[in-house]
């Protein structure tokens, strides 16, 4: 009683501070009244759910393709930009009690059909062989320092020290728990930055927002937080000495016959961040790319959260692109390097393009609408093959939403249906320009009408 009574009081000083002044963050509703948020009992066993059809427009609708052959003696690795690009975790590690809402269960960040839905998909990653667990960023929601929910667990953002604090506690819950759910299944997560790892985009310095004027002075920290949490594993690999993206960037050898470099793509200027390599990260890069050539690595693959060439397939996205496309330093940096592969995020979908040389594969797509994807990655010395596997699942807002900082995100219910089908596959071996060579594609990975 005496913790309802608490909440009710934080909730009502709220209502009546909304009542003169609008949010300062972007003008957005509250999710929910402190009515519908707040009950006396405790929780109770949910009603069950009834598993409608899927909808038209449904990533399970998309066709099957023939499953490719398993090259023999094969390295495996696994690749899931965007994996969770959602808050995950348990309110409770922060030492408080969820409340109940007004269907009888916990408002938290978790709850045991997130449980389940996770642990087929990743039960199921791992039975493809890989110890290896690739991600382009975007591993969680992030938009932490502001609340547009009337429950705050992280506390108060009315001001920058208060945002800070917040975002510090959000990122102590939700990295060590996306960390740990990769690991319990026995993988090594090898991941970089994406937006939503920085508070999302867009990043601007005399925005209106005092938010996202935060978000703009919090990316040293964001990106501190990101390496303490996600990249102790890291320390001793070749990384940028200096630069904005030392944090998050880095090369490793997976295998004799790959090479990783993952890329922190986001830079501040002196008016908003964007997507682009800064110069002292693009010089590492190059010294990584002429050390891979000198020793003769087969297989260069690097990995940076937004795509650099069109055109990609797009779903559920802001849609974020790297400055300057195949015009950028970058690109030509990758060509002139030998990369053979370019791993990208962001867009939630999945799409091959091939260029001078260098083919991207966009991939990943939204675990939490019941969209969850992954790549499967098998390399031999002169061969590669990647398929991608699609999930068939649903999201229900029944039962509301999960809760998360800016609201409620994803229904509470998420089941998955079954296994996976391979949506799309690219075999590829070495031209005799030593360039990949992509010999066949199939699904998702044909390729697209260039607009």
């Amino acid at each position: 009683m005496v913790q309802r009574l608490l909440v009710l009081a934080a909730t009502a000083l709220l209502m009546a501070a909304l009542g003169t002044q609008a949010l300062e963050d972007d003008g957005q509703a509250l999710a929910a009244s402190s009515d519908a948020l707040l009950s006396s009992e405790e929780p109770t066993e949910p009603p069950p759910i009834t598993t409608p059809p899927l909808p038209e427009g449904s990533l399970g609708l998309r066709p099957s393709v023939p499953t490719p052959p398993a090259l023999p003696g094969a390295y495996r690795f696994v690749s899931a930009p965007d994996f969770l690009n959602q808050d995950v975790g348990d309110v409770r590690e922060l030492g408080v009690t969820p409340v109940v809402d007004e269907f009888g269960l916990e408002v938290n960040s978790t709850n045991q059909w997130y449980a389940a839905a996770l642990d087929q998909v990743l039960s199921e990653m791992r039975a493809q062989g890989a110890n290896d667990f690739l991600s382009a960023g975007d591993l969680v929601g992030g938009r932490w320092g502001r609340s547009l929910n009337p429950v705050r667990y992280f506390g108060p953002t009315t001001n920058d020290r208060q945002r800070s604090a917040a975002y510090v506690r959000a990122a102590n819950l939700y990295y060590p728990a996306w960390n740990r759910m990769v690991r319990s299944h026995g993988f090594r997560p090898w991941v970089t930055v994406g937006d939503h790892d920085l508070g999302d985009n867009p990043w601007r310095r005399y925005a209106k927002s005092p938010w996202m004027r935060f978000k703009y002075k919090n990316l040293p920290q964001a990106k501190r937080l990101f390496r303490a949490h996600l990249l102790g594993h890291t320390a001793g690999l070749s990384r940028p000495a200096r630069g904005q993206g030392r944090h998050a960037s880095y090369a490793v050898r997976l295998h004799p016959d790959v090479l990783l470099v993952s890329l922190d793509v986001f830079t501040r200027d002196q008016r908003q961040v964007r997507a682009r390599v800064d110069a002292p990260t693009l010089n590492w890069l190059k010294r990584v790319l002429a050390r891979a050539k000198q020793q003769d690595v087969p297989w260069v693959i690097v990995q940076g959260h937004t795509p650099v060439v069109e055109p990609v397939r797009v779903r559920y996205s802001s849609n974020l692109r790297y400055t300057g496309g195949a015009r950028s330093a970058l690109w030509k940096t990758m060509v002139k390097g030998g990369v053979d592969l370019y791993f990208a995020g962001e867009v939630h979908d999945q799409s091959l393009v091939v260029r001078d040389g260098v083919a991207q594969v966009a991939h990943g797509s939204l675990f939490y609408q019941g969209e969850a994807s992954y790549l499967v990655g098998q390399v031999t010395r002169d061969r590669l093959i990647l398929a991608n596997h699609q999930f068939r699942g649903q999201d229900f807002w029944k039962l509301g939403g999960v809760w998360a900082t800016e609201g409620m995100v994803g229904g509470r219910v998420l089941e998955y249906y079954g296994d996976s089908f391979v949506s799309g596959v690219i075999e590829a071996s070495r031209a005799p320009s030593g360039r990949i060579r992509v010999d066949r594609t199939s699904g998702v990975f044909d390729p697209l009408p260039r607009g």
